[in-house]
């Protein structure tokens, strides 16, 4: 492949999950959540150290 070219075709092909399905709870490294805040605290940790992110992550609940 030459390139990437991100048509809508392309990106109507991309499987996503239902919005429900992050509304699941289960039980990761001992913490019982939803796994919207289980992805959530895990791009936190990744971008602790980025202050520019501060004020977003002040907005969501984790």
């Amino acid at each position: 492949m030459a390139g990437l070219d991100l048509t809508q075709t392309i990106i109507k092909q991309i499987p996503i999950p239902d919005t429900k399905s992050f509304e699941k709870e289960l039980v990761y490294m001992g913490e019982k959540a939803t796994i919207e805040k289980h992805i959530n605290s895990r791009i936190r940790m990744l971008y602790a150290s980025n202050q520019r992110l501060d004020n977003l992550f002040a907005d969501v609940s984790i």
